[in-house]
């Protein structure tokens, strides 16, 4: 899960232009090398009984930083075992509207979501 949605914002442009080229993910903001291992995480099962993951990571650019907070499904036919719900972007200290560089219900192509349909304002595009 931590793998595709660090990919799905790799791939979004409007973050790439908010927090700069390359990215990197981590854990929780922290100077012990092993709390920024951690990713944070939530299992759950959903009403059709499919086993969902929730994880919440920082992300970091020449830029700035930004917390991601993504939601995938187990699909055995998706690449990594998952398909992305969606994959959300905040800058650190909340001053910018979240970026859904994944939005719910959305399907992920390649573990990227273009977010087709959604209104640009709703995107953080406009």
């Amino acid at each position: 899960m931590f793998g595709l949605a660090l990919d799905a914002c790799r791939a979004h442009a409007v973050v790439q232009t908010r927090l700069g080229s390359p990215l990197s993910g981590y854990g929780v903001e922290s100077s012990s090398r092993s709390q920024r291992q951690r990713i944070r995480h939530k299992l759950a099962t959903d009403a059709q009984g499919r086993e969902t993951v929730t994880v919440q990571f920082q992300l970091r650019g020449p830029r700035g930083v930004g917390t991601v907070l993504a939601e995938g499904v187990r699909d055995a036919a998706a690449p990594g075992g998952y398909r992305l719900n969606y994959v959300q972007c905040q800058d650190a200290h909340g001053h910018m509207r979240p970026i859904h560089v994944v939005a719910h219900g959305e399907q992920a192509i390649g573990g990227v979501g273009a977010a087709a349909g959604m209104p640009a304002a709703a995107l953080g595009r406009a």
